[in-house]
């Protein structure tokens, strides 16, 4: 009848709506971790400690990456390892060892060996560079690698959520396996933001008479009641012009070929 089929349609439009919303309510708690971390580079905040951590758990992921188990070292990549820290932490004589070098030592020591040295030369760079401009440096390389990964996980959510429903078979939950596979690209991206930070803090060189400037690339950006994000208005004007992979200028945090410069 069509009461019945006016009440299917209504029920269907609710489920929408509500999936609408727990979809936006994952986006939005990864919001929250993210700009908090944010904020307190944009604050001014001293970030030397939190820079100090990923340097440290980047170095441990990654030794237990290459040398997967603690006592079997005939599954260790010691050349994969050299070669992932030539140039920055490791050099072409490193991690050579001799049978019974092998036998003897542990993961746990190459952790400590890269973790001291990275150290020193932490230690090194805010000697030459003073202290000062060293936590000015952190805040910058932080907001910076932040912003880059952020915009790309933006998309690669959007993209996420637009073909989940194609995958929601056997009884599976779309809102469920959006979270689930939506925090496993949150840990990833998160993993990658620390090992890109600490890599650039041990490399970076800066001249002299240059400071790094912290700059704002996107903007934390406004959310309405419903959970989606408001988008501020653009004033164009003859000298600007955005790139299309651009942050978009409206605040969003996305790239401007994904945001406001869709349609052109």
């Amino acid at each position: 009848s069509i009461e019945n089929a006016q009440k299917k349609v209504e029920e269907r439009n609710f489920a929408i709506r509500r999936d609408v919303l727990q979809f936006d309510d994952v986006m939005n708690r990864q919001r929250e971790l993210i700009y908090s971390q944010r904020d307190k580079v944009l604050n001014g905040e001293n970030v030397r400690d939190s820079i100090i951590g990923m340097i440290k758990e980047s170095i441990e992921t990654t030794c237990k990456i290459y040398l997967s188990s603690d006592d079997e070292h005939d599954t260790w990549n010691i050349d994969g390892l050299r070669d992932f820290y030539a140039g920055w932490l490791s050099k072409e004589d490193d991690f050579r060892y001799d049978e019974q070098q092998l036998e003897d030592i542990t993961r746990e020591d190459i952790i400590a060996e890269l973790t001291e040295r990275a150290m020193k030369i932490y230690d090194e760079k805010e000697e030459h560079y003073g202290e000062e401009m060293m936590r000015e440096l952190e805040r910058v390389i932080l907001l910076k690698t932040v912003d880059r990964y952020w915009m790309d996980h933006i998309d690669n959510m959007d993209e996420l959520r637009r073909g989940i429903h194609l995958r929601a078979y056997g009884q599976k939950d779309p809102v469920v396996m959006y979270r689930l596979e939506g925090f496993d690209m949150f840990d990833q991206m998160v993993a990658s933001i620390r090992e890109d930070t600490a890599r650039l803090m041990l490399t970076v060189q800066i001249r002299s008479e240059e400071e790094p400037k912290r700059e704002q690339v996107a903007k934390p950006i406004a959310t309405s009641s419903d959970g989606t994000d408001v988008r501020r208005p653009i004033r164009k004007t003859a000298a600007q012009k955005v790139g299309r992979n651009d942050p978009c200028p409206c605040g969003s945090g996305k790239k401007y070929k994904k945001c406001c410069g869709a349609d052109e």
